[in-house]
């Protein structure tokens, strides 16, 4: 089926708004409350939806991910 151009918008903001909640959990001195808010995300369940759909993993998990990281 075709994406309509609100449909690749708004997918093209989401994106937008996960890479600057990934840049956000890269300071554990942010709250996740305060990464939503940011991020321009109306809550966190959806918040933790779609950045999930786009990276695969909640933005929890991507915290942990970096600092285990960071402890090598």
């Amino acid at each position: 089926g075709s994406v309509s151009r609100k449909d690749s918008l708004s997918w093209y903001i989401q994106q937008q708004r996960v890479a600057l909640a990934k840049q956000l959990l890269m300071d554990p001195e942010n709250s996740i409350m305060d990464i939503v808010t940011r991020s321009g995300f109306g809550s966190v369940a959806s918040f933790n939806r779609v950045f999930k759909q786009l990276t695969g993993t909640t933005p929890t998990q991507f915290r942990k991910s970096l600092r285990n990281n960071h402890n090598i």
